[in-house]
């Protein structure tokens, strides 16, 4: 809706790239210093002198750094005494290009390998071999093809390597049963912008080396696959962990598109379509997120043995059989828009949890919470299985009766799902909104902050009940006037069950330009047993600490932190805080002054995924940090862009303390201030892999990085 109240810190946005995070602090200031229509908007000028606190944001210590590695501006795995050796071929002949590879790796044990090939290669009984440390770039008029007949059952065959890519070209399998590319008990495989066609097998298969052994890491991006045959797939990961599939185009496949068969692994902005199957998920928490997927056989099937995966914000469209097939438990289907398909969902299990947001979902067995929203009014019967829907609309009023009311209509029709349509301004002065299970709540007017609040209330709208479930808040405005110098927020989810927000504009809660306030624009403490919650579509603005705050959690109440716009923050942008796991934290945009962190995973949080977000002038883009807890290890930070940042992506530790094995991959950095890439040699952390990120314009690209593995491998050939 239009609000006159709405600040227009978001023209920074138009400032040119190199912008800096000081330049900003300064136009800041001035900016929310203009009178303003809106009372809650104009504020006097705070320090622009951010804490520097090593309590809460420790730079390195080099009492406890006795070793610093900095890397050279260009490599691919060692940051200092890279040896590297190319090897051209343009024979045309496999058994040649093989025998240079061969001699060179003999001659040059310990190099990395860079493989050009161009031209036409037959694949015969032999399919080229690649073992660690080779990158093969492939020319862009370069084919690999099979033979008609022959022994070979891959073109390309990789057998327990580690840090192997391909980049480039075009490999077809002819029809043959065979792989174009074979990758087994492999880590780090890099598959990069290959087209892969017509195998008789999946044409592109990777194995890992099983779902428990970390360090996998296998990647396949922008590459195109078609035509393989009868059950097969365009490309399947299996035995993995953290594997990322990005960007792919995968059409024809008879079998299916994609096969994830891996754990933690992500699998976004892919496009299946004309498959037997589009997506299938056999393996557990990965998250499939924001693809296309349109005229196959069934959309996406996620597999009786798959568990704990999310199901996020895809386009399910005009499949022949089903859209979205469930089984397993503990999978998160949200968010999905299903159109046009023959059927557009079904499942048979239990213990899924499913949350449409665009229409009715069939399920009779899951979880199952149908939320009505100020974007989708709906008034469909079921919102909560097994309960009645009443809605209530209650004009402008103080807040203690809107409270009243509200009990009344909760007394009155306890066995159903209250609907609560807020059109007017409610000003909070003594109490918070307590808002219990089973309540939509649709807010089109404002919730205000008196400035005579009292020190009660702590957060405007708060659980009411221990273990809230089945609760979810869209739309409006909630301004807390500038005030929550003692701690007090928009919203506060403590002990809860499958929640959301939606949508909804939270602002002025503390001085989001000072880095001293606790005051928190969404805060989700304590989540119970193994149900998701959800934060999307919100705009988060001039927080004095943390715009939205997931705090020990575990795995527990897993966070969908999704399309969300989020400025001047006085701390992180978004933290996931006390062992905070297996959160999704994807598509938003961060902006505009934070003061510490654009995305936190810290003390103690695993298997977290920062996936495509934007984010600028933030203190640090991506922080992976243990302060006081431990292991902050096994997560994913893909796609991300960070720009005029202070400092870009760090992975370390306070002393005695552990960040490792955690996935940096695919990201842009630019213009940053200090460095883009820290890995600290701090604690115990090992293990922290950078492949494939984009570096431009920063004062420095890579500041300490012992710490780190690269893997770094060139693009395709030109």
């Amino acid at each position: 809706m239009s609000n006159p109240c709405q600040p227009s810190g978001r023209i920074l946005m138009t400032q040119p790239k190199h912008f800096t995070r000081r330049m900003l602090m300064g136009v800041l200031i001035a900016a929310i210093s203009i009178s303003s229509p809106c009372p809650a908007i104009a504020k006097k000028a705070p320090s622009t002198t951010p804490s520097t606190d090593p309590s809460t944001d420790p730079s390195t210590d080099p009492s406890t750094t006795p070793s610093i590695t900095h890397a050279s501006a260009n490599f691919i795995e060692k940051p200092v005494g890279e040896s590297m050796v190319t090897v051209d071929d343009a024979s045309g002949s496999i058994s040649t290009a093989q025998a240079k590879i061969d001699s060179a790796r003999k001659a040059n044990p310990a190099a990395v390998l860079v493989i050009k090939l161009n031209g036409n290669y037959s694949i015969t009984d032999d399919p080229l071999k690649l073992t660690s440390n080779e990158c093969l770039v492939l020319g862009p008029t370069t084919v690999l093809r099979a033979a008609a007949t022959g022994a070979a059952q891959s073109l390309i065959a990789i057998n327990g390597q580690t840090c192997v890519s391909i980049a480039g070209g075009t490999l077809d399998a002819g029809g043959r049963a065979m792989n174009c590319i074979n990758a087994t008990a492999c880590n780090r495989v890099n598959i990069n912008k290959v087209t892969a066609q017509n195998a008789g097998l999946d044409a592109i298969a990777l194995t890992g080396n099983g779902i428990t052994a970390f360090d996998n890491e296998l990647t396949v991006k922008g590459c195109t696959v078609t035509g393989s045959k009868s059950t097969h797939y365009g490309i399947s990961v299996k035995d993995a962990t953290q594997a990322v599939l990005e960007d792919d185009v995968c059409t024809g496949n008879q079998g299916g598109g994609i096969w994830m068969g891996s754990a933690h692994g992500t699998v976004v902005h892919c496009t299946c379509s004309t498959n037997g199957t589009g997506i299938m998920v056999s393996e557990d928490d990965n998250a499939i997120t924001g693809n296309t997927i349109s005229g196959n056989g069934v959309g996406i099937t996620v597999t009786a043995k798959a568990t704990d995966n999310m199901c996020l914000s895809n386009h399910i469209t005009d499949n022949t059989s089903t859209g979205l097939s469930l089984a397993g438990s503990g999978n998160v289907v949200f968010d999905n828009t299903l159109t046009g398909n023959a059927n557009q969902y079904e499942s048979s299990a239990s213990g899924n949890f499913v949350v449409p947001l665009n229409a009715p979902l069939n399920d009779t067995s899951n979880s199952y919470f149908y939320p009505p929203t100020v974007s989708n009014p709906h008034q469909e019967p079921v919102i909560v299985r097994g309960m009645g829907r009443t809605d209530v609309t209650i004009e402008s009023t103080t807040s203690d009766d809107l409270q009243a009311k509200y009990e009344a209509a909760r007394k009155a029709h306890p066995k159903d799902v209250i609907v609560l349509h807020l059109p007017g301004t409610y000003t909070f002065a003594t109490a918070s909104f307590q808002i219990h299970s089973n309540t939509c709540l649709l807010l089109t007017g404002s919730f205000l902050l008196s400035s005579a609040a009292t020190d009660t209330v702590k957060t405007v709208i708060q659980s009411a009940d221990h273990g809230t479930t089945n609760c979810y808040i869209s739309g409006g405005l909630i301004d807390g006037g500038e005030h929550g110098a003692k701690g007090s927020g928009g919203i506060n989810f403590s002990s809860y069950e499958m929640v959301g927000v939606d949508g909804v504009r939270i602002q002025n809660f503390g001085n989001g330009m000072h880095h001293s306030n606790p005051a928190k624009g969404i805060h989700f403490l304590t989540g119970l047993h193994d149900t998701p919650s959800f934060i999307k579509g919100c705009s988060i603005h001039n927080i004095g600490g943390r715009g939205i705050y997931l705090q020990n959690n575990h795995k527990a109440g897993r966070g969908v932190i999704t399309g969300n716009f989020i400025d001047t923050c006085g701390f992180d942008g978004y933290d996931g805080d006390s062992s905070t796991s297996n959160a999704v934290v994807q598509f938003n945009t961060i902006n505009g002054f934070i003061s510490r962190y654009g995305v936190f995973f810290e003390e103690g949080g695993k298997y977290n995924k920062s996936i495509d977000n934007i984010i600028s002038h933030a203190s640090i883009g991506v922080n992976c940090y243990a302060f006081g807890g431990n292991g902050t290890n096994w997560n994913t930070v893909i796609g991300n862009s960070v720009d005029s940042c202070l400092r870009g992506i760090r992975t370390g530790s306070q002393p005695n303390k552990e960040t490792s094995h955690n996935m940096i991959f695919d990201n842009t950095i630019t213009h940053t201030e200090t460095f883009a890439i820290k890995s600290e040699n701090v604690g115990t952390s090992t293990q922290n892999y950078y492949s494939q990120n984009s570096l431009s314009g920063n004062a420095t690209d890579y500041d300490d990085v012992t710490t780190a593995v690269f893997f770094n491998p060139p693009g395709p050939g030109k």
